[in-house]
């Protein structure tokens, strides 16, 4: 009989983990250091392909906090990236001097260790203001989301950089939620949807795994060179995290993710396919 209470009274404990009210605990002064890897393969139209392969690096550091939200930094302190492109490579490392003084280089002075400031929500996790670009105000208005690809990692969990990784590293399960439980959600965004559900798999002490699976579809048009380009892009993904339920913190993710796209140039409609892996790890 007292086997019996033991276990139920673990179990009980267990399933309990998830259903108080969570928040995102952080400690002014801070830091969050984010190493993040990603590789994909694509075939592009014409018969081109592209294969990438890039790990960069993130400081978060909390400057401020009140009752409602902490104010963050994010600082890109180092990237490595290659491309491969019709056989023609093309590779940046920020810690080599010799790469500093490159095209590649020169572009990516502009995003290296420079801080954006962001507000994060402590119930939710969420970003409750946008990024501030705190050296260069004038930065925002070069970046636009022209590009119809340039939110797809970022939805899907694959983009490292920019907001998507402050978000990324916090995340509080929904109230009376337990071992086997699932729920949706799902955004719309720059005419892509995105769906996600997540199903806690296991928790063991205060650390929750839990399986993530996800879509996007989009539609829409854009300009590229002078020229009108439709388009059409589906997405899909699965993936793990590692969370700490008592603090709302990811300590790792990981994705799988698979694209097919189809643009329309002047009446001609060429395909495009992409498959990529992404791993990211936390240490506070």
């Amino acid at each position: 009989m007292k086997r019996i209470f033991f276990v139920l009274a673990i179990l009980s404990t267990v399933c309990s983990y998830a259903q108080k009210d969570s928040k995102v605990i952080l400690n002014k002064g801070q830091k969050i250091t984010i190493v993040s890897s990603s590789n994909s393969n694509t075939d592009m139209p014409m018969g081109m392909t592209m294969k990438t392969d890039n790990t960069t690096t993130n400081v978060l550091a909390v400057i401020d906090a009140d009752d409602k939200n902490y104010s963050i930094t994010n600082t890109i302190t180092k990237l490595k990236m290659s491309m491969d492109m019709m056989g023609e490579a093309t590779n940046y490392d920020s810690e080599k001097p010799e790469d500093k003084n490159s095209d590649m280089g020169k572009a990516m002075s502009e995003k290296l260790n420079v801080a954006d400031t962001v507000s994060v929500d402590k119930k939710t996790g969420s970003m409750a203001t946008t990024s501030k670009k705190a050296n260069s105000p004038e930065r925002a208005e070069k970046e636009d989301d022209s590009n119809p690809f340039e939110g797809i990692l970022s939805s899907m969990g694959g983009d490292r950089a920019g907001n998507a990784i402050v978000e990324g590293t916090f995340f509080i399960i929904p109230k009376d939620k337990k071992i086997g439980d699932n729920w949706t959600d799902s955004s719309t965004e720059n005419s892509m949807t995105t769906k996600k559900t997540y199903t806690i798999k296991s928790i063991e002490k205060d650390i929750a795994t839990i399986t993530v699976t996800g879509t996007l579809i989009g539609d829409g048009t854009t300009e590229m060179q002078g020229t009108s380009i439709s388009y059409h892009i589906e997405t899909k993904s699965k993936g793990e995290m590692i969370v700490d339920i008592k603090k709302g913190l990811v300590n790792k993710s990981t994705s799988e993710i698979e694209m097919t796209a189809t643009m329309d140039v002047m009446g001609q409609s060429m395909p495009m396919t992409s498959k990529g892996n992404y791993s990211v790890t936390y240490q506070y």
